[in-house]
Formats: structure tokens, C-alpha cells, sequence
């Protein structure tokens, strides 16, 4: 799955989803608590923004850093932002296939959290 976010930092902007099939639900909401503690003296780094994935049940997407090559992560972007950081949630392992691989997936809901930069 990709999310790609297209428009600025404020207002914020409507994300673009690509998932197959309409399995999932993405909403963008402007966060009110920030990712990680600030520092003393630090200049505040902008917005903040949850990515929201609300998966039908029994589907799951891929996280952003699989452990087999063959499969596609799941990414967030914004589209005209430099420097964006995203922070992507660990995973849930999965066992899938007759091999038995161990896969780490997102399901149910799922929030990435997001930094868009400046654009």
C-alpha cells in the first residue's frame, strides 16, 4: 500500500491511497502531541500528522522495512515536501504460506505518524 499526501503543510492535505480491492480506510488528521519529546532550545520542526489505516478484517498490508525481498513495503510520502519524516509503526508477525515464512504485517488500524518538511 502507498499513501502519497499531495498539498502543503496547512491546511492539511487529502491523501492519495492506493490499496487494492478498497480493503482499507485512510483518513489524515493533524496530531496534538509530538512523536518525540522537544529539546530545550530546539526550534519546533512543524505540523505533525497521523496516517490512519483502518484494514477490513482478515486483510493486512506489508509494514515499510519487509524481511523478504520479494514483498512491497508499505510507504507514505508528501508530494512537494523536503525533508519529510515519517514514522513508521513495527509490525505484527504473521505466518503465511505453505513455507511457513514469518512475515511482519500492519492489520486492524494501524497510525504512521508524519513530518512533512518544508515544502
Amino acid at each position: 500500500m502507498t499513501a502519497a499526501l499531495h498539498g502543503r503543510a496547512s491546511p492539511a492535505p487529502a491523501p492519495v491511497v492506493h490499496a487494492a480491492g478498497g480493503v482499507a480506510r485512510v483518513s489524515l488528521q493533524r496530531a496534538g502531541a509530538p512523536e518525540e519529546p522537544q529539546r530545550a532550545g530546539a526550534k519546533d520542526e512543524g505540523p505533525r500528522y497521523a496516517v490512519a489505516v483502518v484494514l477490513k478484517p482478515g486483510w493486512h498490508i506489508n509494514v515499510h522495512e519487509p524481511a523478504q525481498d520479494y514483498l512491497k513495503p508499505t510507504t507514505v510520502t508528501w508530494a512537494g515536501a523536503v525533508g519529510a519524516k515519517v514514522l513508521y509503526p513495527a509490525g505484527t508477525p504473521l505466518r503465511y504460506g505453505p513455507t511457513g515464512d514469518v512475515l511482519s504485517v500492519l492489520a486492524g488500524t494501524a497510525c504512521i505518524g508524519v513530518r512533512p518538511g518544508i515544502g
